[in-house]
């Protein structure tokens, strides 16, 4: 639970779909989230999400924490330019089946 000084933003940043055949570690990136926070005044962290789906019956969808940054940014658009470009190392990584 975030305490009451501490500022998060919580958005969905990419919903291209990536399948892959055998469930390994990697999540698709469509059940990705990135979230930065302000834990400490001018400390922001960018923390990515991914998505649990509840079940066929159920219509909502808890987040686990993925990965998150290891230290600090300055400002609210650096953390957010930090976590993009995680997911686009993700992106990366899971091969050309995730270009369009």
């Amino acid at each position: 639970m975030l305490s009451d000084e501490t500022k998060s933003t919580f958005f969905c940043v990419h919903t291209a779909s990536t399948t892959h055949s055998n469930q390994g570690p990697m999540p698709a990136l469509n059940d990705l989230a990135l979230a930065i926070e302000e834990r400490e005044p001018g400390q922001f962290y960018w923390t990515l999400l991914e998505a649990h789906h509840g079940g066929e019956s159920s219509e909502t969808l808890d987040y686990r924490v993925y990965r998150v940054a290891d230290r600090p940014q300055t400002s609210y658009s650096n953390a957010l330019a930090m976590g993009v470009a995680e997911l686009q190392k993700i992106s990366a990584a899971t091969g050309p089946a995730s270009q369009g």
